[in-house]
């Protein structure tokens, strides 16, 4: 029998038993919309969810590195200093910017500017120069990378000039306004190309001269540590040339508190997120690997981590909860509707009983009846998840509110515009599993009644 044969045939069975086939289009509809609207929840949720990871990395993320803690050895040793030079340059395209951060060092000020590091010792000693320690007055003391930093969006220099790449491994330092107001306090005028020396903590004989090459204002030069706090700049000395005068002092336990080592990278206009988020999670999972952890209680813990990961480790468990629910909510309504609709199958086939032995006296084969029935059952699948399609846009603005409901819940504070696009696979996807579950719950009760003979289903009909 033809295929167009067949779909007449269907049609027509369909026609004569309109109320069932009414009753059938009804359920599919209901239960279609309910499916659909799961599944647009679901999917737009997930959509919705990238996008806001995306836009929160926009403003930029951060690594921290801690230093060695609970041991003999405080700080880092050269040994961590390699391994993150050579992590880092593997991961160059996911790192603009790398500094060390320390804690106390000393500042000398108020000698000549024709002294040298030699004679420094004597002139100190002497009582030739005055001092003071960094933590207390300007604010952070960074080593930067200046391949690779920059306070993306500020202006940070208020005199002199800024740092280029071609200050790498210079004796130059750029120095908190702060630190002026000090000296100038204490009688000692100095600015833009004048001298001073930087030392650990009460230690005069590791005092390296450095030249005043820029000043930098504290209220718009922060380190952006994490998300929530940005801590202001004291002084800023070039990472290449601080390693090689003051690297080897972490290897003392009463080395010059170096705090952290931070890493930052800020994305392109229009970058791609989930190679972003996989490269980002490789990072942090190699670094791990090649620097020796800290060890507290006999628990080896990770020094080297990035809370937006950790924020999203914690999010996706939340994304997993409500992908898994809905999955399985509308799972289980498909399940209960597919019974009824295939109940109602075996009803408007009954009817149509005395008609298919007709058809079977006339030759039709197994084939054909199985054939009939599966095109009934098609055509009134497509006309219900039609018209549970037609709901769907209906119900759409109460899906972008339980939608923004959710994101807002789950991201709280952050402002975002929740979108819902319905994607034009959704009906076909759901007639396909509906038409498929249908088949599955019926394909036994289809077969019995295709495999009588002609006798015993005109008997059974009459």
């Amino acid at each position: 029998m033809k295929m167009r044969d067949v779909c007449r045939i269907a049609l027509h069975n369909l026609w004569y038993n309109k109320s069932r086939t009414l009753f059938t289009v009804v359920i599919i509809t209901i239960v279609s919309a309910l499916i659909m609207t799961i599944s647009l929840l679901g999917i737009s949720f997930f959509k919705n969810y990238e996008n806001v990871n995306a836009l929160r990395l926009q403003g930029g993320v951060s690594y921290t590195l801690n230093g060695r803690t609970g041991g003999a050895i405080k700080g880092f040793t050269m040994e961590d200093f390699a391994a993150v030079n050579a992590v880092t340059e593997k991961y160059g395209g996911i790192i603009d910017r790398k500094y060390l951060q320390m804690e106390v060092m000393t500042i000398y000020y108020g000698f000549s500017e024709d002294i040298s590091e030699e004679e420094f010792g004597a002139r100190l000693s002497e009582g030739g120069c005055k001092s003071v320690y960094t933590d207390y007055t300007g604010g952070d003391s960074v080593a930067a990378d200046f391949n690779m930093y920059d306070f993306t969006g500020r202006e940070p220099v208020v005199g002199g000039r800024k740092w280029e790449s071609s200050d790498a491994g210079a004796a130059r330092v750029w120095l908190s306004e702060r630190y002026l107001e000090k000296f100038a306090d204490d009688g000692v005028n100095i600015g833009i190309g004048d001298k001073i020396a930087l030392a650990e903590k009460n230690s005069a004989e590791s005092a390296k001269i450095l030249e005043i090459t820029g000043i930098i204002d504290p209220e718009q030069t922060g380190i952006d540590e994490d998300f929530a706090y940005e801590w202001p700049v004291g002084f800023i000395v070039d990472y290449t040339w601080f390693l090689n005068e003051f690297g080897s002092a972490a290897t003392s336990a009463d080395g010059f508190g170096y705090k952290n080592m931070l890493f930052g990278y800020t994305p392109p206009a229009g970058f791609n997120y989930r190679a972003l988020y996989r490269d980002m999670k490789k990072f942090v999972k190699e670094m791990n690997s090649e620097i020796e952890p800290n060890v507290l209680d006999g628990k080896a813990e990770a020094r080297f981590g990035c809370q937006y990961l950790e924020s999203v480790k914690t999010t996706n468990l939340i994304r997993g909860i409500v992908l898994g629910a809905m999955s399985m909510l509308a799972f289980f309504v498909l399940l209960l509707s597919v019974g009824s609709v295939a109940n109602s199958i075996f009803i408007s086939v009954d009817k149509s009983r005395k008609f298919i032995g007709l058809m079977k006296a006339m030759g039709l084969e197994q084939r054909g009846v199985v054939r009939i029935i599966l095109c009934e059952s098609l055509f009134m699948v497509m006309l219900g998840v039609l018209f549970g399609f037609g709901i769907l846009f209906a119900v759409r603005p109460a899906v972008i509110s339980l939608e923004s409901a959710v994101i807002s819940a789950i991201y709280r504070g952050m402002e975002y515009a929740v979108t819902v696009s319905v994607p034009a696979y959704l009906p076909i996807v759901t007639a396909a599993v509906f038409f498929l579950f249908t088949w599955l719950f019926s394909r036994g009760s289809l077969a019995d009644i295709a495999k009588q003979d002609v006798i015993a289903t005109i008997t059974e009909a009459a």
